[in-house]
């Protein structure tokens, strides 16, 4: 059972993501997200002691789902492309989605100013990365894929799925990709992806 302080740091959290979609900035302060809250400043460092581990916890709770979810995904027993598929598919609808692309604009403005951006990265990308590293590393062993650096066949299955989509998605070129948009665009880079590593 959920106690009365937890339900309060989630209302906490749950205030400040709003309130960093609506204004694509960092600058959020604790009075604003204390008036979102709907309590006083006092009561916000009664929960947290600084606006920064409220970020943190934020980033926390957004990421767990979704690393579990990765992880169930990438633990299939099913033939790798279909793997591979899957999980593209998710990631893309992730990457792709409004509220994703309103953190990652943010990130992007103010990663120059502060350390918010690597904070997002060790906590969400950085663990999605590793689990597919986990994932070549067992298919390399396995003789299904060529004997390369994981790192570096992670680092293209990515920027292949991400190719057709979350750039022109981050700049507002497209809004919101259809499923059968990620679909194809998935199907093609895993397609060029097996073609390059497959063994021969």
């Amino acid at each position: 059972m959920r106690t009365k302080s937890e339900d309060k740091r989630k209302a906490i959290i749950d205030a400040a993501l709003q309130l960093l979609k609506e204004s694509a900035s960092y600058e959020v302060s604790m009075s604003e997200i204390a008036a979102r809250v709907g309590g006083s400043k006092a009561t916000l460092y009664n929960y947290f002691s600084s606006k920064q581990e409220v970020f943190v916890e934020l980033v926390k709770q957004s990421v767990q789902p979704e690393l579990t979810t990765i992880q169930s995904i990438l633990s299939e027993n099913e033939n790798l492309k279909t793997v591979l598929q899957n999980f593209g598919e998710h990631y893309l609808h992730q990457r792709c989605s409004p509220d994703t692309i309103a953190i990652n604009r943010m990130l992007i403005a103010e990663s120059a100013r502060s350390d918010v951006g690597i904070l997002f990265f060790e906590e969400g990308q950085r663990k999605i990365l590793g689990m597919l590293s986990v994932l070549f590393e067992k298919e390399i062993n396995a003789q299904n894929l060529k004997n390369m650096d994981t790192k570096v066949v992670v680092s293209h299955f990515i920027a292949l799925i991400e190719s057709e989509l979350v750039e022109k998605c981050l700049f507002g070129f497209i809004e919101d990709p259809s499923d059968e948009q990620i679909k194809l665009c998935v199907e093609r880079a895993v397609s060029v992806f097996l073609d390059s590593y497959l063994s021969n």
